[in-house]
């Protein structure tokens, strides 16, 4: 007959008088509620039998088994629960419905598996990944020279050591990716990812020059009296304050900076309130004119509004660090807050923390003078929580 049971094991080979009788149509040993293939069977209710290990050369769904020194058969009419064949392994502990069969008294027939614990596949750990930290770049570069193996708009160029990369997504201010050149003047914004190249978001000119094709000389001709260039009729009237001036222009053909937009005066531009030599970086200035196809502006008439502030005026704040401007470093170290950048310097005091510990996040309250319209120097660095 078939026996159920909670459990083989313990399983002890002992004498028995009782004998086991053979079945004679189907030639499967069976046994008595205390006997499996003549050995002695002492049930073990609830705790189950612990797989020892799984015959080599077996699988599901005829897979075998030991448990202890006993030898567990299974095949297609295996029924299971709290599992599958699959779920089989050294170690797992199941309850089992057991026969006898005629190959000796350490072989068994299961036909119920009960998976009780250590039933399902363990899962490999994810290996830890390296986590990569992206810093901002924010900084005027000039290029060094480009990778001739690229071109627009996946360009590549290097600024000294690091490599600058732009794609579709680079926005352009200024000109454009087929003006940049070894030697160009821009600033640079981006990100860079651990020791990886700089990804640019947007690169703005700063000394614009349109290139132009060179042509097929031809037989040279008399030459004809010059003419002056036309302007564009695109008209332009607006104010803002001198974010900078261009080191090699002087008046009376200057060229400064309003935010990205790059005016131009020249012998002919009219002054209002002022004259060429007041416009310096932070003096507000309302400007009259024409813009031109490359982006900048010719001004006809500059009315000066405001001197620049003074250097020395102090300033006093709180803020997160956005960035880091590239090429800084302690102990000159030069930092975004929102939309200012302070600088720091040898003489710059911190409290609760050090030049080195400045990071993209960490909260500060800075302490210093006003070298521009967005710019400071810091006289104190106090680390917040």
């Amino acid at each position: 007959m078939i026996i159920a049971l909670a459990a083989i094991l313990p399983l002890a080979a002992c004498s028995s008088d009782r004998g086991v009788t053979t079945a004679p149509s189907s030639g499967v040993s069976t046994a008595t509620a205390s006997e499996v293939g003549g050995a002695h069977v002492t049930a073990n209710e609830g705790s189950g039998n612990t797989i020892s290990s799984l015959v080599s050369g077996t699988s599901c769904p005829a897979l075998q088994f030991m448990v202890s020194t006993y030898l567990i058969k299974t095949d297609a009419a295996t029924s299971y629960s709290g599992g599958t064949c699959a779920s089989l392994r050294a170690g797992t502990v199941v309850s089992m419905t057991v026969r006898a069969t005629t190959e000796g008294s350490q072989t068994a027939y299961a036909s119920q598996i009960t998976i009780l614990s250590g039933g399902t596949t363990p899962t490999a750990p994810t290996p830890p990944t390296t986590p990569t930290t992206s810093t901002p770049v924010n900084t005027d570069i000039v290029v060094t020279s480009l990778v001739s193996t690229t071109a627009c708009p996946a360009l590549s160029f290097l600024v000294g050591p690091y490599t600058v990369t732009t794609s579709t997504a680079t926005h352009w201010e200024l000109g454009v990716c087929a003006n940049l050149k070894a030697g160009s003047k821009v600033a640079l914004t981006g990100t860079r990812t651990g020791d990886g190249p700089i990804v640019a978001t947007n690169i703005a000119f700063r000394d614009v020059t349109t290139p132009t094709t060179p042509t097929t000389p031809t037989t040279p001709t008399t030459p004809t009296t010059p003419t002056e260039p036309t302007r564009p009729s695109e008209p332009v009237d607006g104010e803002g304050a001198i974010s900078s001036v261009s080191t090699s222009t002087s008046c009376p053909a200057l060229q400064f900076f309003i935010s990205t937009y790059l005016v131009k005066v020249d012998a002919s531009t009219q002054y209002v309130g002022g004259v060429c030599a007041d416009l310096k970086a932070g003096v507000t200035v309302g400007v009259k004119g024409s813009r031109n196809t490359d982006g900048s502006i010719i001004a006809t008439r500059v009315t000066v509004r405001a001197s620049a502030p003074q250097p020395t005026a102090e300033v006093e704040g709180e803020g997160r660090v956005t960035g880091i401007v590239f090429g800084s470093a302690c102990p000159a170290l030069k930092v975004q807050i929102g939309e200012y950048t302070v600088t720091l310097t040898a003489s710059t005091q911190f409290v609760g923390g050090s030049c080195s510990t400045v990071s993209v996040g960490r909260a500060l309250a800075v302490r210093g003078t006003m070298t521009g319209e967005k710019t400071a120097t810091a006289s104190q660095i106090t680390f917040k929580n």
